[in-house]
């Protein structure tokens, strides 16, 4: 299973750290995508390689560089895999299009415009892939779509993580 991450240049919150790790251990990527940008992306690498090591995961981490100097981490010398420099929403859709489930990590979960990792939860939803939310706060919301529906409705099923229907916080 191929996974590509999307998340915001603040970074992840604890919620969400966690929640990570649980897809992760869910999902057992074997190719991990994400931007190489600073914030969820450097949260996102950081957390991988550490998934790895403990986990024995040979989960190979492949980045997609942005164009934009100042929003790029320090993440490339530890990928397995550099691919040339892309303009974001470029670099996005390359992941989507490539991976199996995208790993969604919102500021917020109130969908807004003029966010890239907004944009890229809606281009995954055209092509109807599988979406793991990482909420700020709460738990996992994931999305699947039906591939019987015709008329273009991207409202997917949720479903919610083990503690969300335990009632733990």
């Amino acid at each position: 299973m191929t996974v590509a991450f999307t998340g915001t240049r603040a970074g992840m919150t604890e919620n969400q750290q966690r929640e990570l790790i649980e897809a992760l251990n869910e999902l057992k990527p074997v190719v991990a995508y994400h931007g190489n940008c600073i914030g969820a992306d450097t949260n996102f690498h950081t957390m991988i390689i550490a998934w790895r090591n403990v986990t024995g995961n040979k989960c190979l981490i492949e980045v997609y560089p942005c164009d934009i100097i100042n929003q790029q981490s320090t993440c490339c010398p530890t990928a397995d895999i550099i691919n040339p420099i892309e303009r974001p929403l470029v670099r996005n859709r390359l992941m989507v299009d490539r991976c199996d489930v995208l790993i969604a990590c919102p500021r917020t979960m109130e969908e807004e415009l003029r966010s890239g990792t907004w944009a890229t939860i809606r281009y995954a939803r055209k092509l109807k892939k599988r979406i793991v939310f990482l909420r700020p706060e709460l738990s996992t919301l994931e999305e699947i779509f039906d591939e019987d529906k015709t008329d273009g409705d991207t409202t997917g099923e949720e479903r919610s993580s083990d503690a969300e229907r335990d009632g733990a916080s």
